[in-house]
């Protein structure tokens, strides 16, 4: 099923050196998402694994605002 739209660019401040964000994962999940498309499900175990990689980059980013959070509570009350 090819379609005439290319797939997603990359962030623009992006480069492959760079830590991996989670913006740059949710271009990376759009991106393969395009792939499956045009290419089929042989790009499944790839998407996979870049959904667990979204949702631990969330997590731990959910994680550390929380921290934050209770030490600015903390160090509010004091």
């Amino acid at each position: 099923m090819t379609d005439t739209t290319p797939p997603p660019a990359p962030p623009d401040d992006w480069d492959p050196g760079d830590p991996v964000t989670t913006e740059v994962l949710e271009w990376m999940l759009i991106a393969c998402a395009w792939c499956m498309q045009e290419d089929g499900a042989v790009y499944g175990p790839i998407f996979e694994r870049i959904e667990r990689e979204l949702r631990a980059a969330r997590k731990a980013s959910e994680l550390q605002d929380r921290a934050r959070r209770l030490l600015a509570a903390y160090t509010s009350s004091t």
